[in-house]
Order: structure tokens, then C-alpha cells, then sequence
């Protein structure tokens, strides 16, 4: 990893309530949710893991114009 210091000044547009999405993994089957209504993304990750049931999960960030951001996880049907 490297940090380097950066402007936050540079930010020019910021997602005020941002949608999720969550999409749970048993081996090669998805299972997908769009969380909206979420105060941060720590209650996003909480209500991922309590509704897990043991399967792995990846989490995104609505980034607009249809685009995500993953935040967390791996697709495993990808290598």
C-alpha cells in the first residue's frame, strides 16, 4: 500500500445518501441487493455479514451513471 497526501479541495461532486449493493456468493450462484436508506457504510457491511448465512459477499458503492465501486470481496467465478 502507499499513502501520499492529497486536496480534498479537488472533490467536485459528493453522493450525500449513496445506494449499496450487495451481492452474496454460494460457489458459483449470486444472490444480489440494492441497500438504500443507509447512514454509512459500516451499517451497509453490518447488515452484509448478518444476512451472509455463511456465504462469502462482495460490496459496492453507487458511483453514478450506472457504475459501482467495489469496496469489498471477490467475484469467485472470476480468476
Amino acid at each position: 500500500m502507499k499513502a501520499s497526501a492529497a486536496d480534498p479541495r479537488v472533490i467536485e461532486h459528493e453522493v450525500q445518501d449513496p445506494a449499496y449493493w450487495v451481492i452474496f456468493w454460494a460457489g458459483n450462484a449470486s444472490d444480489g441487493y440494492r441497500l438504500t436508506g443507509v447512514r454509512s457504510v459500516h451499517e451497509a457491511l453490518a447488515w452484509a455479514e448478518l444476512n451472509s448465512a455463511g456465504r462469502t459477499f462482495q460490496l459496492f458503492v453507487e458511483a453514478g451513471d450506472g457504475h459501482v465501486v467495489r469496496l469489498l470481496g471477490k467475484d469467485p467465478t472470476r480468476h
